[in-house]
């Protein structure tokens, strides 16, 4: 008896405090950019993060309350979790990378027309944060994979050292560059610990970042050489028909993750569709 209490008071310890450090450098980090920045700028990012940040959430819950019956469920029977992460690994990608590109070429132009021209600015940073966002709406998830595998030791020393660069990466600007710096140090230092949490779940079942990568090869280069050409051509060309390059690339992209995700859904039973065999007339 006392062995298994401890052991549940180690787990509610070690799955606790990395959720405490996570809302914690969120909660830190707007009056880290007012003291650095300003209480202006420090709206403007708050705004954003908030809009960005919302749905990704609500969506990487949902994710979440459904992955994590499904992997523990898999472990404990000695089952293969390798498509299930790798499945939802790649779900999660094909939907980050359009939605999150979008406001990469767009955000400035978004935010001004949903909200009026002087969130403008509020939408430049979103812009900046976006490539972060994107990698954590896919790393997010699957971090419950932690919890399956009894890795929370390390993934509360990650999380320390998550909140320690995050937090830390937005004083660079002050040094020099103004605030879109120490933003985009903010965003960089969030998506190369994001891109890790994917790598490390792909490798605790068994599938190498490579691997998954070149699978995905197709999609990923399209939208690698796309938006990239949208940022390049912006502001050379005229606005409508930037706008509609970047509907056409982002629409693609999307229909693209649809079909995919389509394919992935279990067929349905054949004798579903068929009709109804007549009752049998009695007398």
């Amino acid at each position: 008896w006392w062995a298994t209490a401890h052991r549940w008071r180690q787990f509610c310890l070690l799955s606790t405090v990395p959720a405490v450090l996570n809302t914690l450098s969120v909660a830190a980090v707007s009056p880290i950019v007012a003291a650095c920045y300003g209480v202006t700028v420090s709206g403007l990012f708050a705004f954003a993060t908030r809009i960005l940040t919302l749905p990704t959430a609500l969506v990487g819950q949902a994710v979440s309350a459904v992955l994590y019956p499904k992997l523990a469920q898999l472990d404990r029977d000695g089952g293969d979790l390798r498509d299930a992460v790798d499945r939802t690994a790649s779900g999660l990608a094909m939907l980050a990378v359009p939605c999150f590109g979008l406001v990469a070429v767009a955000g400035p132009e978004l935010f001004a027309a949903a909200f009026g021209d002087r969130w403008r600015q509020a939408g430049v940073l979103a812009a900046v944060l976006a490539p972060w966002l994107a990698a954590s709406f896919v790393s997010s998830p699957l971090s419950t994979l932690m919890t399956v595998k009894n890795e929370l030791r390390r993934l509360l020393l990650l999380s320390g050292v998550e909140t320690a660069v995050r937090v830390g990466s937005l004083a660079v600007g002050v040094a020099g560059g103004g605030p879109t710096v120490g933003v985009a140090c903010y965003a960089a230092a969030g998506t190369v610990i994001s891109v890790y949490y994917v790598r490390w779940s792909l490798h605790l079942v068994g599938v190498p970042l490579r691997v998954w990568l070149r699978h995905r090869w197709l999609f990923l280069s399209a939208a690698g050489v796309s938006y990239p050409l949208l940022l390049a051509v912006k502001g050379h060309v005229s606005g409508l028909l930037f706008a509609a390059g970047v509907v056409v690339v982002t629409v693609g992209m999307l229909g693209s993750a649809a079909g995919w995700l389509y394919r992935q859904a279990p067929a349905r039973s054949t004798g579903q569709a068929t009709a109804k065999q007549p009752a049998a007339v009695s007398g």
